[in-house]
């Protein structure tokens, strides 16, 4: 979670072959694969029990955005964008 402009950090160049696409509409099979295989290593858990109607309902929140990284092909990222609540016009 980014709170502020200032938690921001410089990336580092990708290399070529990568790829950054948003998911659009966003897909809650491949949210929950991602979320499952990405966020594994990071403890991600707070989802895990979720349905594919519960995925579909956070993935159809107005300004939700959801984003996939491929490199070389193969998935190597992927993140959320969800506005602040109060925040969406």
């Amino acid at each position: 979670e980014m709170s502020s402009p200032e938690a921001l950090v410089p990336a580092r160049r990708l290399p070529e072959d990568a790829r950054l696409v948003r998911i659009h509409p966003p897909d809650p099979v491949l949210s929950r694969f991602c979320y499952t295989a990405i966020g594994g290593p990071w403890y991600w858990m707070d989802r895990l029990p979720w349905t594919l109607d519960e995925w579909r309902r956070c993935l159809e929140t107005p300004g939700f955005e959801s984003w996939f990284l491929t490199v070389g092909g193969l998935p190597a990222g992927y993140f959320e964008l969800r506005p602040v609540e109060g925040e969406v016009e």
